[in-house]
């Protein structure tokens, strides 16, 4: 990874440098004086006392080692389709039905066997870092680290208690079942008609007006501002609770179309969530009144024989890393429920 210096870090040390503005632990910056090529400034090999100057390259080898790769993830020849890459990250379109991390049952058929078998073909280490997880049944963008230190970047990004290194935005399509009614007030959500998202995506915070009917969902908005917590006894269900042992959790919404077929009507919809607890959508979709189609385990239909698709009809569609959109595009299976309905309006 190559750093341009500027003229606010003139005269620092390489050390000060990797550990001060770079946030590299003392056990990274040893890792990287041991390297042959681990600290070249302006193309020549340093040790960490050298002085920067502004105009100067910092160049850091900071590849995984053979001795840094997890041997208890089994390379595993799966579907892996990159969507993006560079020196640092690499983004890939995970398919629904792939967990994205080895677990009890799930030993050799995950998003991180797929991984470790791309990167053994190349003839690379690789240490499996994935920035954000997607639930089994959800497909989409992952975002894998392909270091120590754009892990740490990536991941100070998506805390909103961390750094601002890197901003990373999230967004999804979603079909739920049943209709969104903005007429009906629910503590924590609150709807916008008649109003266009900002180009940033961000929602305004308003308080739930006129609905306009059903006419009034053309152009709808919303935000469900409701924390999250575990739901007793459950070590898997998620519930929204407004008490002090709940987690804030926020997402904002746009509401694209509306369909029917034989199950019902669906809403189509666009999801940008602010925070990342567990089963967040599915669990604000489902406190609206509206679950994910397909969700068995927070809609109200526990058969499969009642559901319109296999699995929850939720994709990972988009995700921003700094100036860098990364697309996914929508799946088969859910095109597929969208096309068995009638459109009823946009």
């Amino acid at each position: 990874m190559i750093y341009k210096i500027g003229s606010q870090h003139d005269g620092m040390t390489v050390r000060e440098y990797l550990r001060s503005v770079l946030g590299l632990s003392r056990t990274a910056v040893t890792r990287l004086k041991k390297r042959e090529r681990g600290i070249l400034l302006c193309g020549k090999h340093v040790t960490v006392r050298a002085v920067l100057r502004d105009g100067d390259t910092l160049e850091l080898d900071e590849a995984d080692g053979e001795d840094e790769v997890n041997e208890f993830i089994v390379p595993v020849d799966l579907p892996f389709r990159v969507l993006y890459e560079d020196d640092n990250i690499i983004a890939v379109d995970k398919p629904a039905g792939m967990p994205t991390h080895p677990s009890r049952g799930h030993i050799d058929d995950t998003l991180a066997n797929a991984a470790a078998f791309h990167f053994a073909e190349r003839g690379q280490p690789f240490v499996f870092r994935a920035i954000n997880r997607l639930d089994n049944g959800t497909s989409g963008v992952v975002l894998l680290a392909k270091n120590k230190h754009a892990a740490y970047r990536l991941s100070r990004g998506i805390s909103p208690s961390g750094g601002h290194d890197v901003k990373i935005k999230k967004e999804y399509f979603a079909v739920l079942r049943g209709i969104i009614n903005p007429a009906e007030p629910l503590r924590g959500v609150s709807y916008i008609t008649e109003s266009p998202v900002p180009d940033d995506g961000s929602l305004r915070y308003v308080g739930v007006g006129d609905a306009g009917g059903r006419s009034g969902l053309r152009r709808s908005y919303g935000i469900v501002d409701a924390p999250i917590r575990r739901a007793q006894p459950s070590i898997i269900l998620r519930e929204v609770s407004f008490t002090p042992d709940a987690y804030d959790a926020v997402t904002e919404f746009s509401v694209e179309a509306v369909l029917e077929n034989k199950f019902g009507p669906m809403t189509v919809v666009r999801a940008f969530p602010q925070t990342g607890r567990t089963h967040q959508l599915r669990v604000h979709f489902a406190y609206i009144g509206c679950p994910i189609a397909g969700d068995t385990l927070y809609g109200q239909f526990a058969s499969d024989e009642c559901q319109p698709i296999a699995r929850q009809a939720l994709h990972c569609a988009a995700m921003t890393v700094g100036e860098l959109r990364i697309e996914a595009p929508i799946p088969e299976d859910i095109k597929l429920l969208l096309e068995t309905g009638s459109k009823k309006y946009e």
